[in-house]
C-alpha cells in the first residue's frame, strides 16, 4: 500500500479527483461524493488518501475496518493499480461497485486483486405521480434523547461488513434536520423501530428501517410507512437499497416499490488471505 496522507480539507480531495480525470479519457469510480458529508468525516480525523497520476485511493476508517473508495483514469491501468495499493494493507478493506449485475471488468478487477464478493444489494424505487406532502405529528419525530435506541436498532438490525451505518455524528445532524421518524412501544415506552431517509432534490432515498426483535410480533415497524410516505409525499421518486437476502423484500413490493436494475456489490479484502 502506498503511504496514506491524513486530509485536513476537502478541497484536497477534490483536486486529486480532478487532476486523475485530467490524466486520462475514463473516469472509473465507486465514490459519488456528498462534500458536506466528506468533510464532516475530515473534520473527525476519519479520512485518508493515497494517489498516483492515475488513480486515486480514499479511506474512511471505521474502525473495525477501512471503507475505500477509489477513481481511475483507466479502466486498463485498474487492476495493476489497485494491486499495487494493496501490497501492504493491514486492515480489512471494504469497498463497494454500482452495475446493472453483468459481469464487468470492473468486478473481475477487483475479484483479480484478492477482494471477494461478500454481499449484494439491489435498488428499489417508486414513483410518484402526484407529489404531494402532508403535515405530520411531531411524535413521530426522534428526538435527541432517542439517538442510543436508534443506534441500537441499527446496530442490532444491519451489518457493518456491508452497510455503512450512521455513527453518532450522522446521526446526531439526521435528527436535528428530522430525516429519522421513530415508534415507541405503547406499553414499556421504550424505542421499539426506526427509519431514516435523505433528500436528493426530487428524489428521496429510503436509507434504513429497523425494529427491534421482540417488538417485531407487533408490527410497529410497519406504522412508520406512513408517516413516512406523508412528510415526503413531494419526493417524485422514492429509492432504496436491501440486502437479496433481506426477508423484508417482499414487503417494500407491497407498498409499491420495485427493483430498477441497478446492483451494488459488497467486497471484502482480508489481508493474508491470498489471491481470489
Amino acid at each position: 500500500m502506498r503511504k496514506k496522507v491524513l486530509v485536513r480539507d476537502v478541497r484536497e480531495v477534490l483536486e486529486k479527483i480532478e487532476r486523475v480525470k485530467q490524466n486520462g479519457d475514463e473516469w472509473i469510480t465507486d465514490f459519488y461524493m456528498d462534500e458536506n458529508e466528506v468533510a464532516r468525516w475530515i473534520s473527525e480525523g476519519q479520512v485518508s488518501l493515497s494517489d498516483t497520476d492515475a488513480a486515486l485511493f480514499l479511506y474512511r476508517d471505521r474502525g473495525t475496518h477501512l471503507q475505500l473508495y477509489w477513481g481511475f483514469s483507466s479502466l486498463a491501468s485498474m487492476a495493476s493499480q489497485m494491486r499495487e495499493e494493496l501490497a501492504s494493507a493491514e486492515k480489512k478493506i471494504i469497498t463497494d461497485f454500482l452495475s446493472h449485475g453483468e459481469d464487468s471488468a470492473e468486478r473481475k478487477a477487483l475479484l483479480a486483486c484478492g477482494f471477494k464478493s461478500y454481499m449484494t444489494f439491489t435498488r428499489i424505487s417508486k414513483l410518484n405521480p402526484h407529489p404531494e406532502k402532508k403535515d405530520i405529528d411531531p411524535k413521530w419525530f426522534a428526538r435527541p434523547e432517542d439517538l442510543q435506541g436508534v443506534a441500537d436498532i441499527l446496530a442490532e438490525t444491519m451489518d457493518p461488513d456491508c452497510e455503512q451505518i450512521p455513527d453518532e455524528g450522522e446521526l446526531r445532524k439526521a435528527i436535528a434536520e428530522h430525516r429519522i421518524l421513530v415508534i415507541h412501544d405503547p406499553e414499556s415506552d421504550e424505542l421499539a423501530a426506526m427509519t431514516m431517509f435523505d433528500r436528493r432534490g426530487a428524489w428521496l432515498h429510503w436509507r434504513f428501517w429497523g425494529s427491534r426483535a421482540k417488538y417485531r410480533q407487533k408490527k410497529l415497524g410497519l406504522q412508520l410507512y406512513e408517516p413516512y410516505i406523508e412528510l415526503n409525499g413531494d419526493a417524485r421518486r422514492h429509492v432504496g437499497w436491501v440486502r437479496d437476502n433481506n426477508p423484508m423484500r417482499e414487503v417494500y413490493h407491497y407498498f409499491g416499490f420495485r427493483p430498477d436494475g441497478l446492483k451494488d456489490e459488497v467486497f471484502h479484502y482480508v489481508p493474508g488471505q491470498g489471491m481470489a
